[in-house]
């Protein structure tokens, strides 16, 4: 326990003084550990129980004083200590279509749309661009998940979308996807030479993540070479258990 509040602690809990006092001494207490005191200052002016007492699940307690069981029962110490980084930024980790190259996010868009389309159900771009950043395969089952989208599958089919359904949508987006992917590397301005800074002068790995499997990363890669961009690392979205927003591309670096 911190010296400061294990003193001040242990004022509170001297009857001879008075609580008005007590709760002065708080004043020289570190502002996360003044509620804390506090509590304990004025359990210390309670008279002692039985000994009996229910705590939070309503339970009976033995073998503790009023003093005691208030002090346990307190939602003060419900707190725990987390970890936290302190140090220097070491690494960035970056996405592909939209941060570095392909500035719109085109070339996912327009696919999905084209997708779509030849089940019979157009979508919009705005629709398309939904639930950009996961997985292909993920980001297509978002998409029939969409209220708006649902209700013309259903006026279409009579029914509503199937991961079989995804599925198919899945298998003929992956090779349309690859087709066109060329034609939309072209990088952000100003994203090679932020970059460049970066790992060059600042001494920073650069990692990138996506929700572009590998062959697909494959062929921004090749891009993105010849136009100066070289992350440190890659990780595509079918390298791990569960792509973007989930933390696992991060760890997998």
């Amino acid at each position: 326990m911190f010296p400061v509040l294990r003193n001040t602690l242990s004022l509170a809990r001297t009857s001879i003084q008075p609580l008005s006092k007590t709760v002065g001494a708080l004043s020289i207490i570190p502002s996360r550990f003044k509620a804390t005191a506090a509590a304990a200052a004025a359990v210390a002016h309670k008279p002692i129980g039985s000994g009996v007492r229910e705590n939070v699940t309503g339970q009976s307690r033995t073998g503790f004083s009023v003093r005691d069981s208030d002090v346990w029962q307190n939602k003060l110490h419900e707190w725990r200590m987390v970890r936290k980084y302190q140090g220097q930024v070491k690494a960035v980790v970056l996405d592909w279509a939209g941060t570095v190259l392909d500035c719109g996010v085109y070339s996912p868009a327009v696919v999905f749309i084209d997708v779509f389309e030849r089940e019979g159900v157009p979508i919009t771009m705005e629709e398309a661009r939904g639930p950009m950043g996961a997985h292909k395969k993920v980001h297509i089952r978002k998409l029939t998940q969409m209220p708006s989208i649902r209700k013309r599958w259903h006026e279409k089919f009579g029914k509503y979308p199937t991961e079989e359904d995804v599925d198919r949508m899945f298998a003929n987006f992956v090779p349309a996807q690859l087709a066109c992917l060329e034609k939309y590397t072209d990088m952000i301005t100003g994203a090679v030479d932020t970059v460049e800074e970066l790992q060059k002068k600042r001494g920073l790995k650069i990692g990138s993540t996506t929700g572009f499997t590998t062959p697909m990363v494959d062929v921004l890669k090749k891009a993105a070479v010849k136009q100066g961009y070289k992350p440190d690392v890659y990780v595509a979205a079918d390298e791990v258990p569960q792509a973007r927003p989930f933390p696992y591309s991060q760890w997998d670096m």
